[in-house]
């Protein structure tokens, strides 16, 4: 495992100079000069020892550190200690974050009233943490902290475009999401009363908002196992054909649980596909796999049997059924005009319908996994 500290800096000419030079003590240093309009070029341009990358402008804390990554793993490192440059972060804390496994992306852990930060900061780490659960199911203690070790390769490997703050955010997601291993580790930090902060509250606030609700309805709309490779740069840079494939794949194939999960998911979602609660069926598809356990996407994919195209003869039959089951007289049944009574027996034959397309669905799908997978017939 060879390790450097990167660096990102902005207008910090205050404590950049301070906060490089006691970084080095401990690992080679790349500093990425995120279009500082202030002294801070010159002053990172007379340390000796250090890898230094500018940006002409200013494009954002996300891609000053993704600039850093990539001259990173040019320069031969596998991990990269990320340290701040407003004087926070506490250069002696950066062997902690080496310690762990090396495939782990590890964060720091602040103790943020013991450092003396104030309630905004305390607020914000609450925020964060709560929309990280929803998003992960993790329980992260600070996942604020830009205090960080990542693991190039497996970071390189992600799909990420967030340019901002939100990056962090958006790296920390993903890697949970596509099974990195997460490790919080205590560290130390200061919050000195003259600390210069470059996020803006409304608007920075604004965008992680965004990203946090994208990140909920990937969570909730999508199988893990999807989201496993979902997340993956080189499965975004395939070909469309070869997207759906290992999706179809990820979804029906490796769904978790034994075949017969997956084909209730199926019956369940045809179910509610071709029942009369229009404008509904998706809401009550995820509610009632949500009681059953059943599987979300599974059960969604299947209720989209109603799609447009198909009403018309949906309705047909449904409408034939139900005249058939109420017993209406043999020359209507067949009849595209539509009489008082026809409601009833609309509602009624669109439930059988349902019923009988969810058992035929089911059996089929749990045969073909069968088939597919060579489970034994105990599971």
């Amino acid at each position: 495992m060879k390790t450097c500290v990167l660096i990102p800096t902005y207008n910090n000419e205050r404590t950049v100079e301070q906060a490089v030079r006691d970084a080095l003590a401990y690992a080679p240093v790349i500093v990425v000069n995120d279009g500082s309009t202030d002294a801070t070029a010159g002053l990172i341009a007379s340390i000796e020892g250090i890898t230094i990358e500018t940006h002409k402008k200013n494009r954002g804390k996300g891609m000053a550190l993704r600039t850093g990554f990539t001259r990173a793993t040019r320069e031969g490192y596998t991990h990269a200690v990320v340290f701040d440059s407003d004087g926070q972060h506490v250069a002696a804390m950066i062997p902690r974050l080496i310690e762990p496994e090396p495939a782990a992306l590890v964060i720091g852990t602040r103790d943020l009233v013991a450092a003396g930060a104030g309630r905004s900061s305390r607020f914000g780490l609450v925020n964060s943490n709560f929309w990280t659960w929803l998003e992960t199911g993790r329980r992260l203690p600070d996942t604020q902290s830009g205090m960080r070790r990542y693991p190039l390769a497996e970071v390189d490997d992600l799909y990420l475009w967030r340019r901002g703050y939100d990056f962090e955010i958006e790296v920390l997601v993903n890697a949970i999401w596509a099974g990195i291993p997460v490790v919080s580790v205590p560290v130390d930090v200061i919050y000195p009363d003259d600390r210069v902060s470059h996020m803006r509250p409304i608007l920075d606030f604004l965008i992680i908002g965004h990203l946090n609700v994208r990140l909920l309805i990937l969570r909730f709309g999508l199988p893990s196992p999807f989201l496993k490779i979902f997340v993956h740069r080189h499965f975004r840079e395939k070909s469309f054909r070869a997207k759906v494939k290992e999706a179809f794949t990820e979804l029906f194939l490796r769904e978790p649980g034994p075949p017969r999960r997956v084909a209730l998911s199926v019956g369940l979602g045809l179910f509610m596909g071709l029942s009369p609660i229009w404008g509904f069926q998706i809401a009550a598809t995820l509610f009632a796999c949500h009681l059953t356990g059943l599987s979300k996407p599974t059960a969604v994919v299947a209720a989209h049997i109603s799609f447009p195209i198909f009403m018309p003869a949906i309705l047909y039959a449904s409408l034939v059924l139900g005249r058939m089951a109420l017993a209406m007289p043999e020359g209507s049944r067949t009849s595209l005009e539509l009489a008082p009574g026809d409601l009833p027996a609309w509602i009624l034959g669109s439930f059988i319908l349902a019923t009988a397309t969810a058992l035929i669905g089911s059996a089929v799908t749990y045969c073909f996994l069968r088939c597919v997978r060579g489970l034994p017939s105990s599971h």
